[in-house]
């Protein structure tokens, strides 16, 4: 059996984060490994727990979801980062690729 994908979600908010946990835990194959506040606590606990993927909101407490994903993809180039946020305007969206996010899934975007 193969390792299943380990998931470490950073939004600043509560329900935000056990929604998306109580999501992901239904799948055999994805675990969540950590959850992080803010953005200086998602950036020590990528360090730290090493996950397979990192969804990560822009707009957090004590540094930006932009600012994290730079810092993340400095020390770690293959950390795959997945933006999950309700900001569509195409400036975050860029800044967001830029810092080195692979992808970019809007909260509000429905599923088929």
């Amino acid at each position: 059996m193969k390792d299943p994908i380990r998931i470490l979600i950073a939004d600043d908010h509560t329900v935000v984060r056990g929604g998306i946990r109580a999501l992901i835990e239904v799948e055999d194959e994805i675990v969540v490994i950590g959850e992080a506040a803010d953005g200086v606590e998602v950036v020590s606990k990528a360090q730290l727990l090493n996950p397979d993927v990192i969804l990560i909101d822009l707009q957090m407490p004590r540094k930006s979801g932009i600012q994290a994903i730079s810092e993340i993809t400095m020390s770690n180039p293959s950390a795959k980062v997945l933006v999950l946020t309700s900001y569509s305007d195409e400036e975050k969206v860029f800044a967001a690729i830029k810092a080195g996010a692979l992808g970019y899934i809007l909260k509000g975007a429905r599923t088929c």
